[in-house]
């Protein structure tokens, strides 16, 4: 029986694919080289000098081309494969360097008192050399459960309870001898964050953050003043639309900044900062907000943002509590424990930004959970003035800069910044003016005098090219 006997009755595609298989396989070539050969120059048209030239053209540049294009894609995918690499690794972000910090709280870090001679076991150390601190879960029940962000190692510090041992304890220890063991774990667990708990290949153990310049920054640089004014802007923005919640507890949060009521400059300090408030967040409504910051905002409240603290709330076993966050050391103050909170959304800026909700009831450690001004009022009274109320030790925001205390420093700064204001709220840099290194924070307010005005300068130079261009 023949094929084509065979094929009667099939459909008309199954016909077609009989066609190329009894059609020559030569012709099949042919046709193919037709299709995927590059169009050939006509005979007639060789000898056209255009074509020669552009053929020889083609001809010496054609290794170079291809060279290019393997060099391109090769360093595209170096410079992938380096982002790849560094990714959990940047060790000279201070805004990483901060992220980290800010995962250690009071719920999953807890560290026994007391100092070793050295280098001192706390969360800047963890976090300068690449540790996240795990937060408390139902398969993560353990305190202190740290993470490298690049190499994905774990560690767990642990150590002995300092309280009352019960009477059924097989064995009783002194309370002298628990803290002496706790201090040796320290030691070690300090060794262990900064080198043998990472992998042997993780990045971390061979360049750390260097906290002397990424933490705590250099003063009297051009960088230093815009990143301390972007964070102070940003604090100041959040109390201004949260003032309704704070001035509840004014008695509380002015003792954040005693050292506003002593200022001398203050009102000029508070004219300045608005400037930048309204510069970065208001520039369409500037008048009407200026109208209401200097109506309404009271002194503290400038100098709380200046120390760098903002407003949060946290669910808490179904109860809303108004914390105060320090952004430096992420140090948290309880203000208010209610059930009538209003809550922070994501798309509403009128309410404290909300942290995740915890399912533990909140407990502050002197037992009281309702905070009064009144209760507040007996706290100062008993304490010592302290001008770095509740910071921890380590922040940034109660160690000297240049020669003096942080926010002496801000102040002055703050006071010497009105010329370096932005149309959007931005530090100009492009100025070539000295900083006063002489720092005076009296009534006599020291303003540096601009060298020149950039655009006066382009006038001129434009003025001057005209005559080359006349003719």
């Amino acid at each position: 029986m023949q094929l084509a006997e065979v094929a009667e009755g099939t459909p008309r595609v199954l016909k077609q694919y009989l066609k190329v298989f009894e059609s020559p396989s030569s012709q099949i070539q042919e046709d193919s080289q037709r299709l995927h050969s590059a169009p050939v120059t006509p005979t007639k048209y060789e000898s056209h000098p255009e074509i020669q030239f552009f053929r020889s053209v083609k001809t010496k540049h054609h290794y170079a081309y291809h060279k290019s294009k393997l060099s391109l894609s090769s360093a595209e995918q170096k410079s992938n494969h380096m982002s790849s690499k560094n990714l959990g690794f940047e060790p000279f972000d201070r805004d990483q360097l901060l992220d980290r910090l800010k995962t250690f709280n009071a719920l999953n870090w807890q560290v026994p008192a007391g100092k070793n001679p050295g280098i001192q076991l706390n969360e800047l150390l963890c976090a300068s050399y690449g540790w996240v601190c795990q937060s408390v879960a139902r398969s993560r029940i353990s305190k202190n459960h740290l993470k490298c962000t690049k190499c994905g190692s774990e560690l767990i510090l642990r150590f002995n309870a300092e309280e009352e041992q019960p009477e059924f304890a097989p064995f009783h220890f002194d309370l002298e001898d628990i803290q002496a063991v706790n201090l040796n774990l320290k030691a070690q667990y300090t060794h262990q964050v900064q080198s043998i708990g990472h992998s042997t290949s993780c990045p971390w153990t061979k360049v750390s953050t260097p906290i002397d310049t990424v933490y705590y920054l250099t003063p009297y640089l051009a960088s230093t003043n815009a990143q301390l004014i972007k964070q102070y802007t940003k604090n100041l923005r959040s109390l201004f639309d949260n003032f309704a919640i704070l001035q509840e507890h004014a008695g509380f949060l002015s003792r954040l900044s005693p050292i506003s009521s002593r200022l001398h400059n203050a009102p000029e300090f508070c004219r300045i900062s608005n400037e930048w408030l309204l510069s970065t967040y208001y520039s369409s409504d500037k008048e009407n907000v200026g109208t209401i910051l200097s109506k309404t905002c009271p002194l503290w409240l400038y100098f709380v943002a200046a120390m760098g603290w903002d407003l949060f709330t946290q669910d808490f076993n179904g109860q809303t509590v108004l914390l105060m966050i320090c952004q430096s050391c992420n140090q948290r103050i309880f203000l208010e424990k209610s059930s009538t909170t209003g809550r922070g959304t994501a798309g509403d800026d009128n309410q404290p930004k909300a942290l995740t909700p915890c399912q533990y009831t909140a407990t502050i450690s002197n037992g009281v959970l309702n905070f009064s001004n009144e209760y507040l009022d007996e706290v100062i009274e008993d304490e010592n003035e302290d001008p770095f109320f509740e910071h921890k030790s380590w922040c940034c925001q109660v160690r000297e800069m240049a020669g003096q205390s942080y926010l002496q420093y801000f102040v002055s700064m703050i006071l010497s910044s009105e010329d370096y204001i932005g149309p959007k709220g931005e530090y100009l840099t492009d100025r070539d003016d000295t900083f006063d290194m002489e720092v005076d924070v009296t009534p006599k307010i020291s303003k540096r005098k601009a060298s020149f005005d950039l655009q006066e300068e382009l006038e001129k130079f434009k003025r001057l090219r005209k005559p080359y261009f006349a003719e």
